[in-house]
């Protein structure tokens, strides 16, 4: 999911508002043919390259190409600079590592002989994406570190955003889903203060991955459903890969089959149409697997081919360079070819549905013409209309859920800004429960903290009916208690009547330490950085209080509860220090 981010960082400095969009595109071309040859014609063929990365790499290569050559005739640095950013670009889109390595090398040592404190940046991100499709995460993250830095001294946000969420995409590419998660969430926070919609949408992405494997495919399927429309709309065709990929895998576990082959199919015809190679074998890898287990054997090896057809180009590097230098003309002469076939195809589509929507009414009207005289033509009628009637339902559902998906995020950044903003416990508590208690019913809300000393989990300010509670505690031996069961075995406990539902977790239920006994109830524990550190819940003295929505907020404010706690812990523990440092101080002094 890292392309999108490359281009933002393109869009930064040829001042494109949508590189994508053919207008701007043809207005480009306009420009060109009249521009004479001289630095401005390099920064027009740097941006015309740009607007082909993703659709059509070759032509992109080209342009970026004879824009070198020429930035080079006249010694315009900063425009050489620019157009092998394009070059280092596709060779890395299309799989070609070494190239584009080289690339970023050139790149880097032009901006640090002319002390390009901007370029140099750029080119520490490029090289730290390069190692990160390598395979070479380490490296991947040491280089996207000193990009930072760099980025954070020269006050370019922009470059910070897109440099946090790589990292966010490459902790979670690691299996690091909690660093992962943090870099996500603090990269959507600032795409939403500088209102970058495609950034958000990346974020949206990267969002979705880290759900799927945590298990949480449902939080995962609205996620990938935010993020899909911006990126189709920016035509970003390597981001729309992974998702797609990412959507087939949650309908999979769903065992909605054709919906996942649908998706699968869509990232492996896009990227091979594309030249994403490692998308291309992601998608092959996952069709070949399903086919394998579904004793499809003529689709399986067809999907394997591709596999190792696509590894092939990606891990014999050499040899595909040098069959790439011979067949560079040809490529891009079929590339054309196939486009006017596209186009043909496109047209022949359009007329073909406005002839089918043509007889569909004239059939639409033979029908109503003969309503009263042929019952069954008036059955089918109603039935077409309930089918449509239906389908724009399903559609206003599918909107109001995007929708709330959106609202949702944006609830979410708003609520754990707040809670992170504090560092007390007894503030963050509260903020907390205010939070809480406007989502859903929280007769009872609590937070937990575990004190590994004395073997127990507190609860210094627990709530009931607005009032606070006295402090109280579980000492976590005691296991008939649900805060012990979320704590120690790391168990969400949810349950819309307990009466019903307890003995999936105690035997008997015990009178709580403080107030009355709830009908319904949520324990959720608090992570951070695979740590338990304690529980968070919300009861109800009502039956079946709570719903998905519910517990998707609440799993995702314990998130920032337990990051907020820690830093609270952390502020504590270093005021001490500076305590005992004061007064070490003052002893010498007196001695």
């Amino acid at each position: 999911m890292r392309k999108l981010i490359i281009v933002l960082v393109l869009l930064y400095y040829s001042c494109l508002s949508v590189l994508a969009q053919s207008g701007r595109t043809d207005s480009l071309k306009q420009l060109l043919a009249i521009e004479n040859p001289d630095t401005s014609r390099v920064l027009l063929m740097f941006q015309l390259a740009g607007t082909y990365i993703y659709s059509k790499p070759d032509t992109s290569l080209s342009i970026a190409n004879e824009g070198l050559e020429l930035a080079r005739r006249v010694h315009f640095t900063r425009g050489e600079i620019y157009c092998l950013r394009i070059t280092g670009i596709v060779f890395a889109n299309i799989g070609s590592y070494p190239r584009a390595l080289k690339v970023s090398l050139e790149i880097l040592k032009l901006a640090e002989d002319t002390h390009d404190d901007v370029n140099v940046a750029v080119s520490l991100s490029n090289l730290a994406d390069i190692y990160f499709y390598e395979g070479d995460m380490k490296r991947s993250v040491d280089y996207s570190h000193k990009s930072l830095s760099l980025y954070h001294k020269i006050n370019d946000s922009t470059h910070v955003l897109s440099t946090i969420l790589n990292l966010g995409d490459t902790y979670e590419k690691l299996n690091q889903l909690d660093s992962s998660m943090a870099y996500t969430m603090l990269g959507y926070q600032m795409a939403s203060k500088q209102n970058n919609e495609s950034s958000k949408a990346i974020a949206f992405s990267n969002l979705g991955n880290i759900f799927l494997k945590l298990g949480k495919i449902d939080s995962a399927m609205i996620y990938y459903k935010s993020a899909l429309p911006v990126l189709n709309a920016l035509n970003n065709q390597e981001a729309i890969c992974e998702t797609a990929l990412g959507i087939a895998k949650v309908f999979l576990q769903q065992h909605k089959i054709d919906s996942s082959l649908y998706y699968a199919k869509l990232d492996f015809t896009t990227a091979q149409h594309a030249g994403f190679t490692s998308q291309s074998l992601a998608a092959s890898n996952f069709l070949a697997a399903y086919y394998k287990l579904a004793g499809n054997v003529d689709s399986a090896y067809s999907y394997l081919s591709a596999t190792i057809a696509a590894k092939d180009s990606l891990f014999s590097q050499q040899k595909a360079n040098e069959i790439q230098n011979m067949t560079y003309d040809e490529s891009i002469r079929q590339r054309q070819v196939e486009d006017a076939r596209q186009h043909e195809r496109a047209r022949l589509k359009q007329n073909g549905l406005i002839t089918g929507l043509g007889a569909l009414l004239i059939v639409a009207f033979l029908l109503y013409r003969n309503n009263r005289q042929k019952r069954k033509a008036n059955v089918l009628l109603q039935q077409q209309k309930q089918e449509i009637d239906n389908k724009a339902n399903e559609l206003s559902i599918q909107k109001e859920n995007l929708e709330q998906s959106y609202n949702n995020v944006e609830k979410l950044g708003e609520i754990g800004r707040k809670i992170t903003s504090s560092l007390s416990v007894e503030k963050i508590i509260s903020t907390v429960y205010d939070n809480v208690n406007a989502l859903m019913d929280a007769s009872v809300f609590g937070i937990g903290i575990y004190h590994d000393a004395l073997k127990r989990i507190d609860f210094p300010a627990t709530y009931e009916d607005g009032e606070a509670l006295p402090f109280y505690s579980n000492s976590v031996e005691d296991e008939a208690r649900f805060a012990v069961i979320c704590f120690k075995q790391g168990r969400e406990i949810i349950m819309g009547n307990i009466d019903d539902e307890h003995k999936l977790y105690i035997q008997e239920v015990v009178t709580p330490h403080e107030g009355k006994q709830p009908v319904s109830l949520i324990y959720l524990p608090l992570v951070v950085k695979d740590e338990r550190i304690g529980v968070i819940t919300v009861q109800s003295f009502r039956q079946n209080a709570y719903s998905d929505y519910h517990l998707f907020m609440l799993r995702n404010i314990a998130i920032y509860t337990a990051i907020a706690l820690e830093n609270a812990e952390s502020f504590e523990t270093l005021n001490e220090n500076c305590g005992k440092a004061k007064s070490n101080t003052i002893t010498i002094d007196t001695k």
